[in-house]
């Protein structure tokens, strides 16, 4: 289960993404990029790519942005 400021999430398939299993230690700030197959009771990704972004902390502050820059460009 992963968590951001929006709340939680389950990703499968991160063993078969190439550099997903070092991405998943606790603490690890992770971007996830996938498909959504259940929104209920929380999302259900199938992961296609994960990279580490926990170097530069710039990354999780910019975050809340891009989603609310996302929902506005979204009809």
């Amino acid at each position: 289960m992963f968590r951001d400021d929006s709340g939680a999430f389950t990703v499968r398939g991160a063993e078969r993404v190439p550099q997903g299993r070092p991405c998943l230690r606790a603490g690890s700030y992770v971007m996830v990029m996938g498909f959504v197959h259940t929104c209920t009771p929380e999302p259900l990704l199938q992961a296609v790519k994960m990279t580490d972004l926990s170097s530069n902390p710039i990354n999780k502050m910019m975050w809340s942005l891009e989603v609310e820059d996302l929902q506005n460009s979204i009809p």
